[in-house]
């Protein structure tokens, strides 16, 4: 409401003004967005495969045997009706979708078509799904 009083001449005038201010934004969206992809990475084969109830927490929490998470799926699923091959595929779909958003934000950047208030954003969810992916590997 003040800006708007005031003409808005206290807001920055140039995109580089305007991504400095935008930087805790960008940076928050980014994050959320790389633990959201994760755990889509494991909720979707999930479903896929038959799970019942799944849930997907983008905050940080712990598991049933007590074990901290940035982000967690949690599933249930029938006894016997998943097989080794089912929970390997789940488990390691959460990484393989951050490597392949990692990627894809980098070569969105690359095309310099992206919008240039969205490039600092696409550049965090890049780097958070980069340091997701190899420590996930690691």
């Amino acid at each position: 409401f003040v800006f708007l009083l005031s003409g808005c001449s206290g807001l920055p005038k140039t995109d580089a003004e305007i991504a400095k201010w935008l930087v805790p934004i960008n940076i928050t969206a980014a994050y959320f967005g790389s633990v959201g992809l994760h755990e889509g990475g494991h909720a979707i084969p999930a479903l896929a495969l038959g799970a019942d109830r799944v849930k997907v927490d983008v905050l940080p929490a712990k598991d049933m045997e007590g074990h901290f998470h940035l982000g967690l799926t949690t599933y249930r699923y029938k006894t016997g009706k998943f097989s080794d091959t089912d929970f390997t595929i789940i488990n390691t779909m959460g990484p393989t979708a951050q490597f392949v958003g990692h990627v894809a934000s980098r070569e969105l950047l690359l095309t310099h078509r992206m919008p240039r208030l969205i490039q600092p954003t696409l550049s965090w969810f890049s780097l958070f799904n980069q340091i997701g992916f190899y420590f996930h590997i690691l």
